[in-house]
């Protein structure tokens, strides 16, 4: 997939509306989606009202969101759960996961 994959109409739409229905659905606030995706909230007015022309790194990062608080199938979400998957099956500890997970996450912010 392109780093800034261009979007025609119709997917324009898909994505928006996604977005607005998961909104509602939750009733979480722009700002609070913005928050839990690291986008402004800006960026999401701009995405519930289709103003977008590409899929950019934080488009797909608000949908994968979207995606994993929906249980949507994914193509990365899904290579995600499998990865989880194959960590238990291979007698991993979720609370070591969890704490890896933590470290990128901060080391991430670092950025």
């Amino acid at each position: 997939m392109a780093r800034h994959e261009a979007v025609d109409l119709d997917g324009r739409d898909a994505i928006t509306s996604e977005v607005k229905d998961f909104l509602a659905r939750t009733g979480m606030s722009d700002t609070e989606l913005g928050r839990r995706t690291s986008v402004p909230q800006t960026f999401i007015w701009h995405l519930k009202r289709g103003n977008f022309a590409r899929v950019t790194p934080r488009v797909r990062r608000v949908l994968q969101y979207i995606h994993i608080k929906n249980e949507v199938a994914d193509q990365d979400v899904t290579g995600v759960n499998q990865a989880i998957e194959g960590f238990i099956a291979a007698g991993g500890d979720l609370a070591v996961l969890r704490s890896s997970i933590e470290m990128l996450t901060r080391a991430y912010a670092d950025i």
